[in-house]
């Protein structure tokens, strides 16, 4: 396997993988470090811990949810959308948990 290209967006594409396989409670800086073939401290040069990390993840997560195509009844646009971000959140164990406990205003 070819070395990978450390950076910002190939550690949150590698901490997004593993937390859909892993879950949340298995997205670590080890484990992440580990997927990317890195030492641990390698990764901290991009994500400064690991609560930062599970932020990026959440994000990046909930922003992959497209939203509803226009047109029709908003109140079906809504629900289809509300839908869409509750199967996104249902994918990766422990993300709800994450996304309650985030500041919005960051």
């Amino acid at each position: 396997m070819a070395p990978i290209r450390l950076s910002e967006r190939a550690i949150l594409n590698a901490a997004v993988e593993l937390s859909r396989r892993e879950g949340l409670k298995g997205l670590t800086m080890r484990a992440l470090a580990d997927a990317l073939g890195v030492s641990p401290m390698a990764t901290y040069h991009y994500v400064s811990s690991r609560d930062e990390l599970l932020s990026l993840v959440a994000g990046e997560i909930m922003r992959s949810v497209p939203p509803p195509p226009p047109g029709g009844p908003w109140e079906e646009r809504l629900l289809a959308y509300m839908l869409a971000m509750g199967d996104a959140l249902a994918a990766v164990p422990g993300l709800v948990d994450v996304v309650l406990q985030s500041d919005p205003s960051r």
